[in-house]
Parts: C-alpha cells; sequence; structure tokens
C-alpha cells in the first residue's frame, strides 16, 4: 500500500506543501489527491516567488489583470493570482472536504511574516496548526525524517514535492509523535544541566525564520513590480504599433 496512505490510518493528514498554476492544469495535483492521498495544500511568499516571478507561466494572467486595471500594485496582483490558484486548487479538493465532513480538503495561505510578533492579528487570520518546512535541510538526516517523527493523530504534515516523492518511496509508517516521551523529558532536562538554552534556540530560529519569509514576501513583491513594468511597457509598445500601422 502507498505509505502516504497509510499514514491516513495513524490520524494524520498530509497536505503539500507546495502550490503553482501548471501543478494544478496538468492534471498533476489531481493525481497526487487521488492516488497519494493529499488532503490540502499550503502556500507561501517563497513557493509563490519562485511559481509567479521566475519564468512565464503566470504572464498571460499578469497580462489580463494589467489590462483590467494598469494602476494595480505588486501586492494587489499577488494577492489576485494566489486566490486564482487557489479556488482552482480548492475545487479538486472539494471531494475531500466532503469526505472528511470539513476536516480536511482546504488551501492554506500562510499568515503574512509581518504579523509573527501580532498575536491577536495572528489568531484573526489563522490555518489550525500544522507541522510545516518538513523537507530535511542538513543532508547527513534522513530525507523523511520529519515525517517519520511527526506521525501521530489530529496533526496535519505539509509535506514539499520531494519530500512527498522520498517518502512514497521509502518511508516507514508507525505512530511515533508519543513515543518516547520520558526519554524526550530525560534529554530536554540534560540539555538545561549541560547550559544549553533551547528556549533562546528557538527564539533564536523563529526570528531567523521570521526574518528569511519577511524577504522573500519583499523579494516576491519587487520581482512582481519589475514584471508589471516590462508587461506595461510591452503592451504600450504593441498599441503604439498598431495606431501606427493605422495611420501608415
Amino acid at each position: 500500500m502507498n505509505s502516504l496512505k497509510q499514514l491516513q490510518d495513524c490520524g494524520q493528514s498530509i497536505w503539500l506543501d507546495y502550490i503553482r498554476r501548471d501543478l494544478i492544469t496538468s492534471g498533476e495535483f489531481q493525481r497526487l489527491v487521488e492516488e497519494d492521498g493529499v488532503h490540502g495544500v499550503t502556500s507561501n511568499p517563497t513557493i509563490f516567488d519562485k511559481a509567479i516571478a521566475a519564468g512565464t507561466t503566470y504572464d498571460d494572467a499578469l497580462r489580463l489583470l494589467l489590462s483590467a486595471d494598469p494602476d494595480r500594485d505588486s501586492l494587489t496582483l499577488f494577492e489576485k493570482l494566489e486566490v486564482e490558484d487557489l479556488q482552482m486548487a480548492a475545487d479538486i479538493l472539494r471531494p475531500v472536504y466532503d469526505q472528511t465532513n470539513g476536516s480536511d480538503g482546504f488551501v492554506s495561505i500562510e499568515v503574512s511574516p509581518r504579523l509573527a510578533y501580532d498575536t491577536a492579528g495572528s489568531i484573526a487570520e489563522a490555518q489550525r496548526p500544522l507541522w510545516a518546512s518538513t523537507g530535511t535541510k542538513n543532508p547527513t538526516f534522513s530525507d523523511v525524517l520529519y515525517v517519520e517523527e511527526l506521525i501521530g493523530p489530529h496533526t496535519i504534515n505539509t509535506i514539499p514535492p520531494a519530500t512527498l516523492n522520498a517518502f512514497r518511496d521509502h518511508g516507514r509508517v508507525q505512530p511515533t509523535l508519543e513515543a518516547g516521551e520520558q526519554d524526550a523529558e530525560h534529554a530536554l532536562a540534560r540539555l538545561a544541566k549541560l547550559g544549553i538554552d533551547l528556549g533562546a534556540i528557538t527564539e533564536n530560529l523563529l526570528a531567523d525564520g521570521i526574518t528569511a519569509f519577511t524577504h522573500s514576501l519583499d523579494e516576491l513583491l519587487s520581482s512582481l513590480k519589475e514584471k508589471r513594468r516590462v508587461l506595461l511597457e510591452s503592451q504600450a509598445a504593441r498599441k503604439g504599433g498598431i495606431r501606427n500601422a493605422r495611420v501608415a
């Protein structure tokens, strides 16, 4: 049996930590839902920066948006493109939503990193919590470490494509989230005795993560601003050429 689908037997939902328009329009996302049991999608500025700003996948959609309103700024353009993608993905996930009585079948937009230190604003915006960024960054670790070690009931693991493929290939499914609690508590206690402040470490990691995502959002908006300029100039040049041809 597909090991990704086996995770459902442990009470865990698998969401895809990735979205781009051609993943949806090509039918690949539909396949992931039907064959791998993907029950949702998450997105963030880094994912959209790579999908929108790099390449030409979104150029036609941007041209239509700018034709309708050339004064739209980068943030408005991003939100329009993002919502279009999420709506298409949500349509594919509708059967999952119905089958799970609304527990799954969602498309999640990450809370803006600019709300990271705004508790009330974050609560007003948010995607019950879930395990995120579960791709393995350290090449000496297992490439499915943060999937295998976080399996438990009433949880969501949103997995990037490479990790999803790796877990389908060789992931092991067993309830691990609540296993070894006493050993973990003893390990944390030993860290404190050694003078390692886990709270300070996690605060630093959180701050670094927020900085990285804020940078990604700024980069995305900057890239969209430049792409908007190029497309508007191209449209103006074409219109000028048509007028000149008519005059001639």
